[in-house]
């Protein structure tokens, strides 16, 4: 299991993360972090690779640190609160939504 962090934020997480240039982008280095048939990408700038042996039972980005002398702790400025979810409406439907509100005032 490997790990990308950024000034210790363990940000993503992979079965195999490999640096170099792919088909996706031939003229920038990036890592290849594979999870089962997926894959993504991030540019090497900014990130340090780690390899571990397990992740937390618990674990989702930007929740933990990671430091080779102490392992994962929790990263302070974690927020457990989800973030709010951005709405689209089609514009008939924001135009119903208006009328409502209009109409209840």
């Amino acid at each position: 299991m490997y790990i990308l962090t950024n000034n210790n934020v363990v940000s993503i997480s992979g079965e195999v993360i490999e640096a170099g240039r792919w088909e996706n982008d031939p003229y920038m280095d990036t890592y290849r972090i594979k999870n089962g048939d997926i894959y993504q990408y991030a540019v090497i700038t900014g990130f340090e690779l780690h390899q571990v042996d397990s992740l937390p039972d618990d674990f989702e980005p930007r929740k933990y640190l990671y430091t080779e002398a102490d392992g994962f702790t929790i990263n302070p400025y974690w927020n457990e609160e989800p973030e709010p979810q951005e709405q689209l409406y089609t514009l008939d439907q924001a135009a119903n939504l208006l009328a409502q509100e209009v109409s209840n005032e």
